[in-house]
């Protein structure tokens, strides 16, 4: 078996580019075996090429080369533990945070599909909901439905307890069942959806529950929205515990102009 290998030789067999190995010398993360004299050329033993090649597989895990030097020159193991385990703890972190954004985004394309995935122009139809939660503020009568609940939401949002809570991107309100049986669209609440049950209490934490809603849809915000529709769906109808109004974004201006799914729980 040979006794040296050139750099040329090292790179090749471990799979690393020659300049790498030269950066791992100049930085002392290892010394060549041998170095001929005259010409300067590095040659490394058969023993080290394990050293090298563990610097690149600890390298690829995303360590600092100054803390793989640090614990290859003790020598010892018990010195390269805390480091795999901090950088393991922070892989961990970074998977979840991965995975809650991957969950976010998913949402987000279901969000964004979900009109024309379910197409129901006009017409009243029935759906089964989970239970969710949002945060939502007090809406006033008489007030513009677009603009003072969204501003003091905002408000409400800044709180510090609020400040690792995800939010999700919709809004709706909570309405008022005796003005919308008249047609009239009058919120109780404005609230923006919350990605996760909250793991503590808060005035302006809303639940919505499950169950089975009759839904309809419309612009109900704007000026031309039809409401003797609506009170054909509340005839001979008993007062239904909650109706909430999600908005889903059909265009990225007019947002004033969005469709609404009223749904109210039978």
């Amino acid at each position: 078996m040979k006794k040296k290998f050139s750099i040329g030789e090292v790179a090749e067999l471990l799979g690393i580019s020659v300049q790498t190995l030269r950066f791992y010398c100049n930085n002392g993360l290892i010394e060549p075996a041998y170095v001929k004299p005259g010409s300067g050329y590095r040659y490394f033993a058969y023993e080290q090429l394990h050293i090298i090649d563990r610097i690149k597989y600890l390298q690829g895990l995303g360590f600092s080369l100054a803390k793989i030097k640090g614990a290859i020159s003790s020598g010892q193991v018990e010195d390269l533990l805390p480091f795999l385990e901090e950088h393991r703890d922070k892989a961990l972190a970074e998977m979840e945070r991965a995975r809650s954004v991957a969950e976010s985004l998913q949402w987000y394309i279901n969000y964004y599909s979900y009109l024309g995935d379910n197409h129901f122009p006009a017409v009243p139809f029935k759906k089964t909901r989970q239970p969710a939660w949002a945060i939502g503020v007090k809406m006033f009568p008489g007030e513009a439905l677009f603009g003072p609940g969204g501003y003091r939401l905002e408000m409400v949002k800044r709180d510090r307890v609020f400040q690792n809570v995800e939010f999700l991107r919709q809004v709706g309100y909570v309405l008022d069942y005796g003005a919308l049986a008249k047609g009239v669209i009058q919120p109780d609440s404005y609230f923006v959806y919350l990605k996760n049950k909250p793991d503590f209490e808060h005035e302006a934490i809303i639940e919505i529950p499950g169950g089975e809603f009759l839904c309809f849809r419309g612009r109900i915000l704007s000026d031309d929205w039809d409401a003797s529709q609506t009170l054909e769906y509340f005839k001979e109808r008993p007062g239904p515990g909650i109706i909430v109004a999600d908005e889903y974004e059909d265009n990225m201006r007019e947002f004033t102009y969005c469709t609404y799914e009223v749904q109210m729980l039978l």
